[in-house]
């Protein structure tokens, strides 16, 4: 899968960004980074285009849980241990301690499409929903990224050395080499 989201990025650009931040958002911004130390994406685009992906996607889960709150409860609740008592208390929660638990959930991995679906469920203001989700997606989003950068620049940096490193061999051996015949020659000579 590895390689086909980097030929995506690398082919189609700011375009591919879009729909695989919304699918798979954290390894595809470390990607993004790395193919900005590579010179593939520009450093302020990238993280723009990251995180207003990043937040469509958050809110196609904030609309699934707000548009089958009641259809998920009557249908598949009892499979997925979801009952009204229990959408209640979750309402409740998100009253109380609704910023932290967004905030938190969007940092967190794992969990987070669940709480955003939550999130929806709760009812929780779409502007209060999207306002906190913005805060906690650009400092997640520019570490991921700077990250991805900063291991594209290692790798440049390892590769610049493995070819100094090769090159270091091969002219030692051809030096070893001449010496070798040098010496040889002249211990022939010597012997003559």
């Amino acid at each position: 899968m590895l390689p086909e989201i980097v030929h995506l990025l690398r082919h189609y650009e700011y375009l591919a960004l879009i729909p695989l931040v919304i699918i798979e958002g954290p390894i595809v911004t470390i990607i993004a980074g790395f193919l900005t130390a590579h010179g593939f994406y520009n450093f302020s685009a990238a993280l723009s285009v990251i995180v207003l992906s990043d937040l469509f996607g958050d809110s196609i889960y904030y609309v699934l849980g707000k548009w089958g709150r009641l259809g998920v409860i009557d249908k598949w609740g009892r499979f997925l241990g979801i009952t009204a008592k229990r959408v209640l208390t979750i309402d409740k929660y998100f009253e109380r301690h609704g910023a932290k638990i967004l905030f938190l959930g969007k940092l967190s991995v794992g969990i987070g499409a669940a709480i955003l679906v939550a999130a929806g469920m709760a009812n929780v203001a779409y502007r209060k929903f999207i306002w906190i989700n913005l805060l906690a997606t650009i400092p997640k989003s520019f570490v991921l990224l700077v990250a991805g950068f900063y291991f594209g620049q290692a790798y440049k940096q390892f590769n610049e050395l493995l070819s100094f490193a090769a090159l270091s061999i091969v002219v030692l051996s051809a030096m070893l080499v001449v010496t070798y015949f040098i010496r040889k020659s002249f211990y022939a000579h010597i012997k003559e």
